[in-house]
């Protein structure tokens, strides 16, 4: 199943200075691509990679659920929590990208697998951050994914 670990700001704040020049301008979709590089051999998701890299203290409980759209900039995603968040260095952020296995091979399956695990961890996890895109017309709001999180 997905589990309810979070990624530290300490360390997305260390993943953008680490990858800085490739990830000027990417949206989170993009993103993606460089966390299926990292995890593909490992068969789990990035929070895994991190333990098995021996940085245990860049995961722990999630406190905080982030439901956003992966047609955003990524920089605009971490900036938003470093926004809201930045004087909370205990925080941990459930974010999709980091904590679902994202290599097609290792994703749970089943029928209503998606609804009942993020169903299951909202509840768990009890507090969701909404990153919108724009103020004016957010993709977000156009998403049923994103309505589904949010309600």
């Amino acid at each position: 199943g997905v589990a309810s670990i979070g990624i530290s700001l300490g360390y997305l704040r260390e993943f953008i200075d680490e990858n800085r020049s490739w990830l000027e301008g990417k949206r989170t979709d993009e993103v993606v691509q460089f966390i299926k590089g990292r995890t593909s051999e490992i068969h789990a998701g990035y929070d895994k990679w991190l333990i098995r890299s021996g940085k245990n203290d860049c995961v722990g409980s999630a406190t905080q659920f982030v439901s956003h759209t992966w047609k955003g900039l990524f920089f605009d995603l971490v900036a938003a929590l470093e926004l809201r968040f930045g004087d909370q260095p205990h925080q941990f952020f459930w974010i999709d990208v980091f904590v679902v296995p994202q290599n097609d091979e290792d994703k749970p399956t089943g029928e209503n697998v998606w609804y009942d695990a993020f169903d299951n961890m909202v509840g768990a996890i009890g507090s969701v951050v909404v990153v919108l895109d724009s103020f004016d017309d957010p993709v977000y709001l156009r998403r049923a994914w994103g309505l589904f999180e949010f309600l």
